[in-house]
This record gives C-alpha cells, structure tokens and sequence, in this order.
C-alpha cells in the first residue's frame, strides 16, 4: 500500500515511461479495477502542466468532439499532458 488506500498497481512505472510528447496511452480493463484511480495520480504527479478531464461530462464531450483546432487549443489551454477519463463517452 502507498499513500492512503492507493494499491500500487505494476502497471504505473510502465505507463510513466512510455507516455510521450505526441503519443496515447489507453489504459483499459474491467469495471472498478482502478484505472481512474491510476489515471488521476498520473496527473497529479504532472503537475500544472496536466489536465484531467472526463468525458461523462458533456461540456468536455463537446469541446473534445469539436473538429475545430482552436477550439480544442482554447480547452487544453497551454497544458502539455491531456488525461482523458471515460474516453469511451466520446463519438466515434
């Protein structure tokens, strides 16, 4: 156990180290395993520089789907991590 109730999960150091500028990470698994969980320390750790956002919120639905570059510029802002939780919310 680390900090809290968080269950260090194998996975995370994995994730750290193949997360890149221009790449996706899809973390994926069954039903209340911890991905959020995961996912929402990966941003923290990052700092400012991340944003953490959830596509069971329609605004981030909107703005996500949007095919418009400035506005997914004005979304992400000067933010350099992108962490998209519920990803399977979002229209083909």
């Amino acid at each position: 156990m680390n900090e809290g109730n968080y269950i260090e999960r194998d996975v995370y150091p994995l994730i750290k180290k193949v997360l890149s500028p221009g790449k996706v990470v899809v973390v994926y698994g069954p039903r209340r395993t911890g991905k959020t969980t995961l996912v929402s320390r990966l941003a923290n750790e990052a700092g400012s520089c991340a944003m953490l956002a959830s596509a069971e919120d329609i605004t981030v639905r909107e703005y996500l789907a949007s095919e418009s570059i400035e506005k997914l510029k004005a979304f992400v802002g000067s933010k350099t991590l992108l962490v998209i939780d519920e990803a399977q919310h979002l229209p083909m």
